[in-house]
């Protein structure tokens, strides 16, 4: 037995400790399952992203996404910063007080951003009287959440406005309205 733990001494002594072969192996699966899976998105992040969107979708057949029913996208969000926090109205179903909640914006285009950060007080002010004693049962289904951001839209619309300078055509700056956070406590 001792001629055993003398052989094993000798073989560690070198590298310090000796590890079993099953560990090894799997320490050596590991790094090679690594290094493959690090390859493959390389490889996958190196890929030039096509031209144009729209070349993807004409290509599929989707020349018009209003055709299809779908949301066109705008061109820029406008996300404010502050979160807001509005009375719930009170309910023996829901014994929430207080509903917490941030909206991002999806605007027209880059230079509505500027002019709407001006306007920040009159959005924070609108948002809040639209949302204020709200009861959670409404706002916590996505139904009752599309309800009101289509509410807070309209209503921002309806304060932002503005005409073309170039046509005279009313504008209106806000294209969808996005719950990012909704708590209620």
């Amino acid at each position: 037995m001792a001629d055993t733990s003398a052989a094993v001494a000798k073989a560690a002594a070198p590298g310090g400790v000796m590890l079993p072969l099953p560990m090894l192996i799997g320490i050596v699966l590991g790094v090679a399952v690594l290094v493959g899976g690090g390859s493959v998105a390389a490889i996958m992040l190196m890929q030039p992203a096509p031209a144009d969107a729209t070349e993807e979708g004409a290509a599929a057949g989707h020349d018009d996404p209003a055709e299809e029913g779908e949301h066109a996208v705008g061109e820029a969000f406008f996300a404010l910063e502050e979160p807001f926090i509005v009375n719930l109205t009170p309910s023996e179903e829901f014994p929430y007080s207080y509903l917490k909640f941030a909206v991002a914006l999806e605007i027209i285009d880059e230079p509505t951003a500027s002019h709407l950060g001006e306007k920040t007080p009159l959005i924070q002010a609108t948002i809040n009287s639209n949302m204020g004693n709200v009861a959670y049962g409404e706002i916590s289904t996505p139904d009752g959440q599309k309800k009101y951001a289509e509410k807070i839209m309209n209503a921002l619309n309806e304060k932002l406005a503005h005409p073309d300078e170039k046509t005279g055509e009313i504008h209106n700056p806000v294209t969808n309205v996005f719950f990012t956070t909704l708590v209620a406590q």
